[in-house]
């Protein structure tokens, strides 16, 4: 009996000291401990639009190819105008000329294609609005101009310029306004090949040249000349540098024209092996004149190569 109660109250303890497997219940979490923030959207970071520039609408021209020259940027003191930063007027100005029709007569300093930039629409505005009364009252090729704007901008292109060519720079501008991609109008040829320097006595390899002065009327000396191909390539244009001299060897000068030397241009094709005879006019007016001598040549061939003899 007493074993059995000694058996009992060892279970008993050993139960009050290890639980019995009996669990107690865990802590409520204290709040703020556990709690994790509900995640948020970090914004994506607007773009900066590009500036609009007259710099950048040049570039843009130049990007679709169009063949601007003679490109002119003002100042206060040089705007032929004189409204450069005047109140009311332009505050930047840059003119071109296009090289399709840039003539021989034409000024580079002077060029005619007109991009204004004014401080706000109503100045710019206010200028095409002059422009335009002009072009009305006075009736004059060299005052009228296709007019192209947008907010601040104004470009002015002479009707010099074709209404095909005029279209062009109105598409390209339209486009850069917009800040599209500039279309590609034009793609610029290949660069022609620099010409090769060689010397004067070494032009009997590629050509045979045989000239004749000959002493007509008045006192001019024209020029006879027969070339003789000896390349593997068709000559396209052949020119020809001579000075001229009297019986004792001294150079003389045009008497007209005041120059000693004198260029002949020759034209083409002339095929490899094949033989041609040129003659020019009217060179030289000198009296004296007694022989001419060769002293430059260069020569393009139909490839697009040229040599240069000096």
């Amino acid at each position: 009996m007493k074993r059995v109660i000694f058996l009992v109250l060892s279970v008993a303890i050993i139960c009050s000291i290890i639980g019995c497997g009996a669990t107690e219940p865990l802590p409520e979490p204290t709040p703020g401990i556990t709690d994790f923030p509900e995640p948020t959207e970090t914004p994506e970071p607007t773009a900066t639009p590009v500036p609009l520039t007259v710099s950048g609408l040049l570039q843009a021209f130049r990007d679709a190819g169009l063949p601007i020259i003679n490109e002119t940027a003002y100042a206060a003191d040089t705007d032929q105008n004189g409204l450069l930063g005047r109140p009311g007027e332009y505050t930047e100005k840059v003119n071109f000329d296009d090289r399709r029709f840039f003539g021989e007569w034409d000024d580079p300093d002077d060029p005619s294609i007109s991009i204004e930039y004014f401080a706000n629409s109503s100045d710019m505005n206010s200028r095409k609005e002059y422009v335009q009364s002009v072009m009305d009252t006075v009736n004059l090729p060299g005052l009228k101009y296709y007019m192209y704007d947008t907010d601040v901008f104004l470009l002015r292109v002479p009707y010099d310029v074709s209404p095909e060519v005029a279209e062009e720079y109105e598409r390209v501008f339209a486009v850069y306004m917009s800040r599209g991609k500039v279309p590609v109008l034009y793609t610029p040829a290949p660069a022609t090949p620099a010409p090769i320097i060689l010397s004067l006595d070494s032009l009997g390899e590629y050509i045979d040249v045989s000239p004749t002065a000959l002493k007509p009327r008045y006192s001019s000396v024209d020029l006879k000349v027969t070339v003789k191909n000896k390349t593997d390539k068709a000559i396209k244009y052949i020119y020809l540098t001579f000075s001229v001299f009297n019986a004792v060897d001294d150079e003389v000068y045009c008497e007209i024209y005041a120059i000693k030397a004198n260029e002949m241009k020759i034209v083409g094709p002339l095929e490899p092996n094949k033989k041609g005879t040129y003659r020019s006019n009217g060179h030289w007016f000198n009296s004296e004149i007694s022989y001419c001598r060769l002293i430059g040549c260069r020569i393009e061939y139909m490839d697009g190569t040229s040599d240069v003899f000096q």
